[in-house]
């Protein structure tokens, strides 16, 4: 599985859940979490969790 999209459902403040897009298979699925964590490095990270803040990235 290799994740390539995690966002917020709205606005950060605000957003219940995270929407995470990712590979599997030859497939791309789509769920949402109530928590993520993403272990990788930020030079890593700003390329799939599209609304992470500048000053983390």
């Amino acid at each position: 599985m290799t994740a390539i999209d995690v966002s917020h459902s709205g606005p950060v403040e605000k957003s219940d859940h995270v929407n995470v897009s990712y590979y599997q298979d030859g497939k791309v699925k789509k769920i949402k979490a109530k928590t993520v964590v993403v272990s990788i490095g930020g030079w890593v990270a700003r390329n799939i969790v599209s609304d992470m803040p500048e000053r983390i990235a």
